[in-house]
């Protein structure tokens, strides 16, 4: 059973970061999901508590995918430490991406 503390922590403002859905070639990522989304399609803006984590990918490189439809699945695939990584979409569409500088 949640604290009545933890009620109140919830209702905290907290700051949130902008995520962009789709990563660009040749940037710079770290992975996430978002947590709040405002407008509508195609016009959404995501974003995620400050709080909540996120891995460096490296430098984004393509786009892969295996399917189609519904049934499709989606891995950004990114360069880090001269090693491919691939990061895969989740169902749900709540992947994003936050450019960061090289690191």
């Amino acid at each position: 059973m949640a604290s009545v503390i933890d009620f109140f922590i919830e209702k905290l403002p907290t700051k949130e970061l902008f995520f962009v859905r789709t990563p660009i070639k040749d940037k710079y990522y770290e992975a996430t999901f978002w947590t709040r989304r405002e407008g509508h399609w195609s016009a959404e803006k995501h974003y995620t508590k400050e709080s909540t984590p996120r891995e460096y990918v490296g430098m984004f490189l393509r786009h892969r995918q295996e399917g189609w439809g519904d049934g499709a699945d989606h891995w950004a695939i990114f360069l880090r430490d001269g090693i491919e990584i691939e990061v895969e979409y989740d169902y749900d569409g709540k992947r994003a991406w936050y450019e960061v500088e090289t690191k």
